[in-house]
């Protein structure tokens, strides 16, 4: 498994490469998006979990496969509202 690895790993980076994704305002959104859901889950998995309750900690996160929707849910939609409160405020885009 680990010798196939680097000719599959090889022929996978070289069909990626080879793909064209027409440019369009998605590509820009999704960037934006990636790079803030990237930067800001920290903030909903150290951050603020350290600063609730363990009561509430341990009813948020009893079950990971179900802690994990909230947290999830927390971050893209920070990280949606932080690229569209950015077009107003231009110092926002700092961010990413």
């Amino acid at each position: 498994l680990a010798f196939m690895m680097i000719p599959v790993v090889f022929c996978i980076v070289g069909f990626l490469t080879t793909i064209k994704i027409p440019s369009g305002g998605y590509n820009i959104w999704m960037r934006k998006m990636s790079t803030l859901i990237f930067m800001s889950q920290r903030l909903f998995l150290t951050v603020i979990p350290s600063m609730l309750k363990d009561d509430l900690y341990s009813l948020i996160f009893s079950n990971n496969y179900i802690g994990a929707i909230p947290v999830m849910g927390s971050v893209i939609l920070v990280s949606a509202i932080l690229v569209q409160i950015s077009n107003k405020f231009k110092w926002l885009k700092n961010f990413y």
